[in-house]
């Protein structure tokens, strides 16, 4: 069988899986809950979570002398009315937030708007207002903006009565339809009946032998994989292999891990 050959093959094999999106392998989001205003996702294996608002509400801070310019703050978070509730409603379903999230924010939010560049002028472009993307769940950025000291009145006005950065943004995220798993148990298991050869760091099997192994493993002992959804797992497993010539190749410094077959989902947040 040709290179050719064996490509095709693996994309009639696996079609749907050509270009899934991968998810962060830390969340299980099978078991995500969906709520007024936001959507909760449990950590892989734990009932501790985190939380990704829809909506998040403007803060500006006092004017601050700033090397004798001014200098103020402006942060969006969750108000504290509706984070409460979020807790509550998440302990309610035997969940609770985790104490040191994994970093889920990873898109371009709190981007200073057109105008209040305008207004900032050449302090823009001395100090430009770069927003800072936190790790907790309930803030979701702040953006420090310094301007004259003769320009404060109207600078402190349009902050707090216009849109000092882009209205809208969205969260990469994963649907409930998407399948979280760990293959190094069955890769494990596969190495020990010597279904690889071995050269250096690198380990191979013949392309149809791999898809046979690893299928036929994958029905006999579903609970290697670590998963709800242990044939939608295999399969992702065998579609994302290493395909060199004719064989499926690994490499032992770079072992198959806890991984998300993702069924990408935007969620779109507000800032008021």
């Amino acid at each position: 069988m040709n290179r050719f050959t064996a490509v095709g093959l693996s994309a009639l094999l696996f079609p749907a899986l050509s270009f899934a999106g991968r998810g962060d392998p830390a969340l299980e989001y099978a078991r995500q809950i969906e709520g007024d205003g936001y959507v909760f996702v449990p950590m892989r294996g734990l009932q501790d979570g985190v939380v990704f608002y829809r909506k998040y509400d403007r803060t500006v801070g006092d004017s601050q002398s700033f090397s004798g310019l001014r200098q103020v703050v402006v942060s969006y978070t969750v108000n504290e009315a509706t984070r409460l509730r979020v807790e509550a409603e998440v302990r309610a379903k035997g969940f609770q937030l985790a104490r040191n999230p994994p970093r889920t924010k990873d898109g371009e939010f709190c981007k200073p708007s057109d105008e209040i560049l305008a207004l900032l002028g050449e302090r823009a472009q001395q100090f430009p207002p770069k927003p800072v993307i936190t790790a907790s769940n309930a803030q979701l950025c702040f953006v420090s903006f310094v301007f004259n000291p003769d320009d404060e009145a109207r600078v402190m006005k349009a902050l707090r009565d216009e849109t000092p950065v882009e209205p809208v943004g969205t969260i990469f995220s994963c649907s409930a339809k998407s399948v979280s798993y760990n293959p190094r148990r069955l890769f494990d298991r596969l190495e020990k009946t010597n279904a690889f050869m071995s050269a250096g760091d690198l380990l191979s099997a013949d392309f149809w032998s791999f898809v046979y192994d690893t299928s036929s493993l994958g029905a006999k002992e579903p609970a290697l994989l670590e998963t709800q959804n242990p044939k939608e797992a295999v399969i992702d497993f065998m579609a994302n292999a290493r395909l060199d010539g004719q064989k499926i190749s690994f490499s032992r410094s770079a072992l198959p891990g806890p991984t998300v077959k993702c069924d990408p989902v935007d969620i779109e947040i507000k800032l008021n």
